[in-house]
């Protein structure tokens, strides 16, 4: 149907009933389609979002490349729709291990890439969920705790990862990430060379052996056949602050020599100075200095002393001997972001 303008002479097209339908679907399909962009666009900025900040939790707990792909391949295992989830909940974490660790066993060649990677899960939940102060170094097997994870291989060369659930007398009870079918390997006595990995302190082993088991937790028995390992520690990171260096008196009637010096790099149990002074190796050495609004007051001793060659440039570094909790777990902080 037209209809017609008598002053511009000219005949408009009206549309009919068919037309005016046309046009409204087309007006509802592009307002369908805006509102759909517009909450995909959303979703995929709230899961860049989430990642970045899982990927920034992981790196400030000190896991390196290969742990957070082990936390990601976890996190895409569980079909996380936000995976930082797993950074604050350990109770997840643990409840994935069991079916996560058949999967991995798959996908990886060779028992000794499983106690590689089982080395790394255990590295994971230390840096994720135990807290960075509270625990002193182990002098003997008796000493773990309950929550801690470890792991251990058999005279067969296998490995099991645990978490120690209770402990007896003679025995601590661990309870098996494994599937059932692999249980009954333990329903005998049988060697256990067990690891024991803790990243602020160092790594443990102990030849043992399994006293039975029921259910999926082992009884493992209490051995005298413990050693200490290498420590764990963040590789230094370089800086540039001040700090004093006190040599102490040799008398009460002398006073302390205080001794402007720089500090270079540092890290949880070391530090690297530049100073215009040699120090002695068999003194201590009460070092000041300050780093995230902390101030720091240790004892120390030299462990090593480098002459710069020109001037009265020394490069010395000292041993943090008596640092306190809260001291370790700023620096441990401040070290991690840095990296």
């Amino acid at each position: 149907m037209d209809t017609y303008n008598p002053v511009l002479g000219i005949k408009w097209p009206v549309p009919g009933t068919f037309g005016i339908a046309a046009v409204l679907i087309i007006i509802f399909l592009v307002i369908i389609i805006y509102f759909l962009y517009k909450y995909f666009e959303h979703k995929e900025q709230s899961r860049i979002h989430n990642y970045q900040h899982f990927l920034f939790q992981a790196k400030m707990k000190g896991l390196n490349s290969f742990q957070f792909k082990i936390l990601k391949n976890m996190s895409i295992y569980l079909k996380l729709s936000n995976s930082k989830e797993l950074v604050s909940n350990p109770a997840l974490f643990e409840a994935t291990l069991t079916d996560f660790i058949e999967y991995l066993k798959k996908e990886t060649e060779g028992e000794d890439n499983i106690g590689e990677i089982f080395r790394d899960l255990t590295i994971i939940y230390e840096r994720l969920y135990i807290p960075e102060s509270g625990r002193k170094p182990l002098t003997s097997m008796s000493e773990i705790g309950e929550g801690e994870i470890l792991f251990f291989s058999t005279a067969d060369g296998e490995f099991y990862l645990g978490k120690v659930s209770g402990k007896g007398r003679d025995f601590v009870i661990v309870k098996l990430f494994t599937s059932d079918k692999n249980l009954g390997n333990f329903k005998k006595e049988s060697p256990l060379a067990l690891h024991i990995l803790r990243v602020r302190d160092a790594e443990y082993l102990v030849k043992t052996s399994s006293m039975g088991i029921d259910e999926n937790k082992l009884r493992i028995r209490i051995s005298e056949d413990f050693s200490r390992g290498r420590e764990f520690r963040h590789p230094f990171v370089d800086l540039n602050i001040p700090a004093v260096v006190t040599i102490l008196p040799v008398t009460e009637a002398s006073e302390p020599e205080l001794i402007n010096c720089t500090i270079i790099k540092v890290n949880e149990h070391e530090c690297i100075i530049r100073i215009s002074s040699s120090l002695e190796y068999d003194k201590v050495y009460p070092i000041s200095f300050e780093i995230s609004k902390f101030s720091y007051n240790v004892n120390s001793r030299v462990m090593s002393e480098k002459y710069a060659g020109t001037g009265n440039i020394y490069f010395v570094t000292l041993k943090f001997i008596d640092m306190s909790d809260p001291g370790m777990t700023i620096l441990s902080r401040y070290i991690s972001g840095s990296l």
